[in-house]
């Protein structure tokens, strides 16, 4: 993985994240809405007609678009926790949900922004690596 394609996914993460805590509640609220969208099963782009009407295609594709950033997220995150540990999920957890500064996070672990950085750079390109050698 070149540094430009890290650079980009590592960017992706982020906002996903950023959005994670409201596309988690938004997910949670239709499956309570609707029960029956938790059975689904959703091809790209590809929906049973039949259930369209009863909840509108563009409530089947709402709730896939969220189902699939939410699981991407979770995926990443086990895979961090798995492969490099629990700082380094907290660590990530708090940068990029919780929207605290890398210099907070500093503090709160007792190492340096730069430290933190150096880190974060190479927990994630671990994960990313490790993802794209099982999805490639």
């Amino acid at each position: 993985m070149t540094q430009e394609e890290f650079k980009q996914k590592l960017a992706v993460f982020q906002n996903s994240c950023r959005a994670y805590p409201i596309e988690k509640q938004r997910l949670e609220e239709l499956e309570s809405q609707y029960p029956a969208l938790k059975e689904m099963e959703f091809e790209e782009d590809h929906f049973k007609i039949d259930l369209s009407d009863d909840f509108g295609s563009g409530m089947m594709e709402l709730y896939q678009f969220l189902k699939e950033n939410v699981q991407a997220v979770e995926e990443t995150m086990q895979n961090l926790l798995s492969r490099c540990g629990v700082q380094a999920y907290d660590v990530v957890h708090a940068l990029y949900m919780n929207g605290k500064t890398q210099t907070e996070v500093g503090e709160d672990y007792g190492l340096s922004r730069r430290q933190i950085q150096y880190s974060l750079d190479k927990w994630m390109k671990a994960v990313f690596e490790e993802e794209e050698t099982e999805n490639g």
